[in-house]
């Protein structure tokens, strides 16, 4: 190595934040921390996605120099999912319940949702309408992404009654006074 040759300088680490589409395109000079004598830069690989997610990754940047003589270092990179999810809720959303079942509420009733990477839980509080719940219900669905962004949103769930006659049962009344005579 002489004065003349090519050196390759990397930031020791850097953090990138993935756009919607869940990539992040990373160049040389990102990566370069003011290397000299080199005619070309260029790194092992140019885009992260949400697969990067939670590892550091390992970008190597390799300086040429006009003898072709190649130096290289090593930056880490840390992706990041800065993005939160996106949450649609139903509106004037109405069941019909019986007293045999409760109602059970999923993700996709209540409403959609997406994320520029993968969902990693989803969780709908009340999951279930009975008789004695509120009518109307409000309804909250928390939806929860790989980069640990959380997004909630509700909406009101009512509801009719359906009538089922076993033995003469009476469905979603819980005090009930009778006379005899």
């Amino acid at each position: 190595h002489t004065s003349a040759n090519a050196v390759a300088r990397c930031k020791q680490n850097l953090s990138v934040s993935l756009n919607a589409f869940g990539k992040y395109f990373i160049t040389p000079n990102l990566v370069d921390n003011s290397s000299t004598g080199y005619q070309t830069l260029n790194i092992n690989r140019g885009e992260l996605n949400c697969e990067d997610l939670g590892v550091t990754q390992l970008v190597k940047l390799s300086a040429t120099g006009t003898d072709n003589v190649i130096n290289q270092c090593i930056c880490e990179v840390e992706v990041q999912d800065n993005l939160p999810p996106f949450v649609i809720m139903e509106s004037n959303f109405s069941i019909s319940l019986n007293s045999l079942n409760p109602y059970t509420l999923t993700p996709e009733l209540v409403g959609s949702y997406g994320d520029n990477c993968e969902i990693q839980s989803l969780q709908v509080i009340p999951n279930e309408i009975t008789c004695n719940s509120p009518n109307p219900t409000t309804v909250r669905l928390i939806v929860t992404d790989m980069g640990g962004n959380v997004v909630s949103a509700t909406t009101q769930v009512s509801y009719t009654t359906t009538n089922v006659n076993m033995n003469g049962a009476i469905v979603c009344n819980d005090q009930i006074t009778i006379e005899v005579n």
